[in-house]
């Protein structure tokens, strides 16, 4: 093959545009063969072949809201908020797509080649779908856009967190109920022992009897002081008055008002009389040492009430410990229960707020049936076709050009 038929420069192998544009030039019938058989195929095709498919486009704004922490908390089934991506994944589904088809003359397959559901910004979901049908294309892709909502639900597991808050709701009631039911069975069989009139009596009692071996003590140390004094003395001395006042006062008591209450009883008692003159020391001795009998009678009996008293106070008040703590628990639980349902009740606003329609899809823009189709694209189809009618053609032409070169140089070495 000599330089004068090859496309390409010997010295630096660059290709000669020179050539090539003569080449082209003298099978410029071809190409224009070429371009019009391309056109006139894409055009048949376009018009004629090819099925005209509609786009209808649909868009759901999606607004996932919080689970509040009492929810969270108290229902033991761990719930997280889905994301878009996760929406998007979840649309695509066979079974979403099947209740798209519900009373359609459609298969699942076709449907899932010409649906596309994907994120369109931040919290929006555009779904699309195409379809020889204009009408049908619009009115699946609102089905299908309607069912964002319900696909949102489920992956929050909304029926399955409020079953659980139902169940402990009415649960956290019956324990409130129980403690309460438990606490009025308890105070009425420990009536007695919790009733504070029985124990400030028993309490008024032991502090009487404790003033009354106060009182009894003093006296007797009154008596015995004037006893000691009085020996020293002659039995016919005459006592002054300020003494015999004092005698008379000791002597003369009307012990009963030492009685607080019913529970001691005095079996003897001194009776109040006028207060002597002219009393001679004999008969103030006999008097204190009467008096004296008294009071031991006296204090010997308080001891004793004394001391029972303070037996029936220590086991009273035990036993008022051990019921109160008991009591003190089973109100702390009936406390627990009722701030858990009370809680719980609370949350009633953010489920009914959830069951609502557009609580999750704020706003579903929807479709219209388009007015022109998608597919083919008349225009677009003529523009490729030319282009690839004119390719196929150069290349026809620079073939046919290299068989001729090779074939005259073949000629030339002959």
């Amino acid at each position: 093959m000599t330089d004068a038929h090859s496309l390409w420069r010997r010295d630096d192998q660059y290709l000669d545009l020179r050539r090539l544009g003569r080449v082209l030039w003298r099978g410029k019938w071809w190409l224009l063969a070429f371009l019009l058989v391309f056109v006139v195929a894409a055009a048949a095709l376009s018009f004629w072949v090819l099925t005209p498919e509609y786009q209808a486009s649909a868009l759901a704004i999606v607004d996932f809201p919080r689970i509040p922490s009492t929810v969270s908390s108290f229902v033991p089934t761990p719930y997280s908020i889905p994301d878009l991506k996760t929406l998007v994944e979840a649309l695509q589904g066979d079974e979403v797509l099947q209740k798209v088809l519900e009373g359609e003359d459609l298969d699942l397959e076709t449907l899932r080649a010409r649906a596309r559901a994907e994120t369109f910004g931040r919290r929006g979901v555009r779904l699309t779908v195409r379809d020889t049908d204009p009408q049908r294309a619009a009115r699946l892709v609102n089905r299908w856009a309607n069912l964002v909502e319900d696909e949102a639900r489920a992956m929050y597991g909304l029926d399955t967190m409020e079953s659980h808050w139902q169940a402990l709701l009415q649960e956290s009631r019956a324990a409130y109920e129980e403690a309460q039911k438990r606490i009025q069975e308890f105070e009425q069989e420990n009536d007695v022992v919790m009733s504070s009139l029985e124990w400030e009596r028993l309490k008024d009692a032991y502090l009487c009897s404790l003033q009354r071996q106060e009182t009894l003590a003093a006296v007797s140390t009154e008596v015995e002081h004037l006893q000691d004094q009085f020996r020293s003395r002659p039995e016919d001395a005459i006592l002054t008055p300020m003494e015999t006042l004092k005698v008379w006062a000791l002597a003369s008591k009307d012990w009963r008002t030492l009685n607080c209450n019913d529970v001691f009883v005095l079996e003897e008692a001194m009776l109040t009389v006028t207060p002597p003159t002219n009393l001679r020391v004999g008969d103030a001795v006999d008097m204190l040492e009467r008096t004296a009998a008294i009071l031991s009678t006296l204090s010997s009996a308080s001891q004793v009430e004394q001391a029972d008293l303070e037996q029936q106070v220590r086991a009273v008040g035990f036993q008022r410990l051990q019921v109160g703590h008991i009591l003190e628990d089973l109100r702390s639980q009936r406390s627990s229960a009722w701030t858990t349902y009370t809680r719980l009740r609370d949350q009633s606003a953010w489920f009914q707020g959830m069951r609502q329609k557009g609580a999750i899809v704020r706003e579903v823009q929807e479709a219209q049936p388009p007015s022109a189709p998608v597919a083919p694209r008349p225009a677009l189809n003529i523009v490729v076709a030319a282009l690839l009618g004119l390719i196929v053609g150069a290349t026809v032409v620079l073939i046919k050009e290299e068989w001729l070169s090779q074939d005259g140089a073949k000629g030339d070495t002959l």
